[in-house]
């Protein structure tokens, strides 16, 4: 049988802040708790991809959103991480 398919999810962050690497963190401990590696996390800067932003339809950071294998990433925008 096999394994399946890993989540993607993507967090939105607004610039190298306290609140921002404190959201990594926590999302990172969250995903490897309850997903046992079974997920790829990108990181997005909103100020350096505000493009992201509008096709994800982010209203606020951090926020992380998770999407089916295949959407929510622009090839154009590398993740900054």
């Amino acid at each position: 049988m096999s394994s399946p398919e890993p989540l993607v999810f993507c967090l939105y962050l607004a610039g190298n802040t306290p609140v921002s690497a404190r959201a990594v963190v926590n999302t990172r401990r969250f995903c490897e708790e309850h997903l046992d590696g079974r997920y790829e996390l990108e990181i997005v800067d909103i100020s350096l991809h505000p493009e992201r932003v509008r096709e994800a339809q982010i209203i606020a950071a951090p926020t992380p959103a998770c999407f089916p294998r295949g959407r929510g990433r622009a090839p154009a925008a590398p993740a900054c991480s």
